[in-house]
């Protein structure tokens, strides 16, 4: 009898059929076997269809749904997060790739956690490319000692492994923010979770970010990025008290929150 899978690995992409593949190898090649995969295609324009549906035609593991039109990255989550029936469900982004041990690794910690615990994470390696070669670092994270030590914590994590109720319980994505949601969303739902839960670092190398001319962060968007992030960070220090606060500060073109100044 097979088990009934522990955890979704939601993949959203967006013209991604130069990269898709090795996303979606990745998660077949997964040492934990017991899973299922969501696929959601915002309405890409290029050629992804036709190159996924010949690699997961006899997987049934696997789930591929392309929307009408392109509604954004959070509007794509939340719809996700109404399709999933796992406990668990991890973001996989259509460009980037999972070590083998990943899910197993996920699992196991959240599995064996005695905390009310809503999200765990890894550290992954930062693929460049530059011209005719390819630089790689490794980032370590950190565990988080409470919400506001998020505030001014700047790498994001990766990856982003949830616990599904619990990301229901806050509502999940909302467009309801500048540009609709299609910036931040990782942070949007961080900053909404980390009240009410805690987050567990696995301290393995799990996740592959792929850095490229195509990616949503880049430097076109950085002032987009700017005003939600703004945004998400006034709301959520309001939210929990008005007792803080933010100094921002910018940091290789991106706004950061240097400190928290405790309000008098």
């Amino acid at each position: 009898m097979m088990k009934t899978p522990l955890v979704t690995v939601v993949i959203p992409s967006y013209n991604k059929a130069k990269f898709i593949i090795k996303a979606i190898k990745s998660v077949q090649n997964q040492s934990l076997k017991h899973w299922k995969a969501l696929i959601i295609d915002d309405a890409s324009t290029d050629a992804t269809e036709n190159i996924v549906l010949p690699i997961i035609k006899d997987d049934r593991r696997f789930n591929y749904i392309k929307l009408e039109k392109n509604i954004g990255i959070s509007a794509v989550l939340q719809y996700a997060l109404n399709k999933i029936d796992t406990k668990y469900f991890v973001q996989l982004d259509g460009d980037d790739w999972l070590e083998k041990d990943a899910l197993q690794l996920l699992v196991h910690k959240m599995e064996t956690s005695s905390e009310n615990a809503a999200v765990a994470y890894g550290n992954l390696v930062r693929w460049q490319q530059l011209k005719k070669k390819k630089r790689k670092k490794l980032i370590t994270h950190k565990q988080l000692q409470d919400k506001y030590d998020f505030i001014t914590y700047h790498p994001m994590f990766y990856p982003r492994f949830y616990k599904t109720d619990a990301v229901k319980a806050v509502g999940g994505w909302s467009t309801n923010v500048p540009h609709g949601g299609r910036y931040s969303e990782d942070r949007q739902i961080l900053l909404k979770l980390i009240p009410h839960f805690s987050f567990l670092h696995v301290n393995e190398h799990l996740y592959n970010h792929r850095i490229h001319d195509t990616n949503n962060s880049g430097k076109e968007n950085l002032d987009k990025y700017a005003q939600v992030n703004r945004y998400l960070y006034e709301k959520a220090l309001k939210d929990w008290g008005n007792e803080y606060e933010p100094v921002f500060t910018w940091i290789n073109g991106r706004l950061k929150v240097k400190k928290l100044n405790k309000k008098t």
